[in-house]
């Protein structure tokens, strides 16, 4: 199955007046929320770093505890980040907000006063496509799966589901094709992995459901069958729980 390129509703909680007042001693980063880019950004290594949602909340960060420690403030839905120890290479971490959606953001740390990264998460417009959860037992098990493709390549977690912590780890997949999983969910009879495929090579690469199939798969998705050189694309493993 080959489905189109990567392309809920929570108030804004704490008061602007007392993020303006700290402005005076954080630099501020502002980034559009984009699920389907890598958010490449600078925080401070001696002071503690702000991640804030706009229109929104974060839920949850995966991250390496080794390097970072978070904490989540209940009231406000924001993030404070410390870096621990020194950090010479840059660090990956994936924010989910409170409506599912999953950012990927890479950190480099200096010697600069603290930093506020906020994240804008557009408000999203009841459409056609968005059908309610009521009908779903009366679609095809076809129209699930792909329901469940959408959300996922929308960079949404699919209703039901959880993202669950995963040690990251490449995988060579066929010549010239290397796999990174990135995203790992879970549900009672289920768990998906999500996986980024990267063509490595000069030459222009193809890859089928079949490269990806494991022991007890029961279906793959994949975002392209066809790679350009350096062309990354998202890989969706679905294993049966037994």
């Amino acid at each position: 199955m080959v489905v189109s390129k990567m392309n809920l509703k929570f108030l804004f909680t704490v008061a602007l007046s007392s993020i303006f007042r700290m402005c005076s001693i954080e630099a501020t980063l502002s980034y559009d929320l984009d699920t389907t880019k890598l958010l490449r950004c600078s925080f401070s290594i001696d002071h503690h770093n702000r991640i804030m949602i706009q229109n929104g909340r974060v839920r949850k960060i995966i991250y390496p505890e080794e390097n970072l420690s978070i904490s989540l403030e209940e009231h406000s839905g924001q993030a404070f980040i410390y870096a621990v120890g020194k950090i010479e290479k840059p660090l990956a971490l994936a924010l989910i907000t409170e409506s599912g959606l999953v950012q990927d953001i890479e950190l480099s740390f200096q010697n600069k006063e603290s930093e506020v990264l906020i994240l804008n998460e557009a408000q999203e417009e009841e459409t056609k496509d968005a059908l309610p959860s009521c009908i779903a037992p009366y679609m095809t098990e076809e129209e699930q799966r792909q329901l469940l493709v959408n959300d996922i390549l929308s960079g949404r977690i699919p209703d039901g589901y959880v993202s669950c912590t995963q040690p990251r780890w490449n995988r060579s997949i066929k010549c010239g094709l290397q796999g990174t999983n990135i995203v790992k969910l879970e549900n009672t009879t289920s768990t998906i992995y999500i996986y980024e495929i990267v063509n490595s090579s000069k030459k222009k690469r193809k890859i089928s459901e079949a490269d990806l199939k494991c022991e007890g798969s029961t279906w793959i998705c994949l975002e392209s069958h066809t790679l350009k050189p350096r062309e990354k694309i998202l890989g969706i493993v679905c294993v049966g729980k037994p």
